[in-house]
């Protein structure tokens, strides 16, 4: 799973400047666990998080669709409402299926 960064820096540990919205680490670069618990969080030279870990788009569409409405309605991936939760999971996973 990559990284992608939030804000530019230069990675002392490499050199190499990354700007805001790259992937971080560049290709064929090896980073450490603790060098990216570093830059994910304040514990770095800048005191702010500079990455954050990348969610697949499998993730993103599973995990926020359907996404409740009030009513009872539910907003799926189209943008289209279903009402009924049962109802907007089916038209979800066939949404996905296709």
């Amino acid at each position: 799973m990559g990284y992608t960064v939030l804000k530019d820096f230069t990675d002392l540990s490499s050199n190499h400047i990354y700007r805001a919205g790259d992937k971080f680490p560049r290709e064929g670069e090896e980073v450490t666990e603790e060098r990216l618990a570093e830059l994910a969080g304040s514990d770095n030279k800048r005191g702010e998080p500079m990455i954050e870990k990348l969610v697949a788009e499998e993730e993103v569409n599973e995990a926020s669709f359907p996404e409740a409405l009030p009513g009872g309605y539910y907003l799926l991936s189209d943008g289209s409402k279903v009402r009924g939760k049962e109802a907007a999971q089916k038209a979800e996973d066939k949404l996905v299926s296709e």
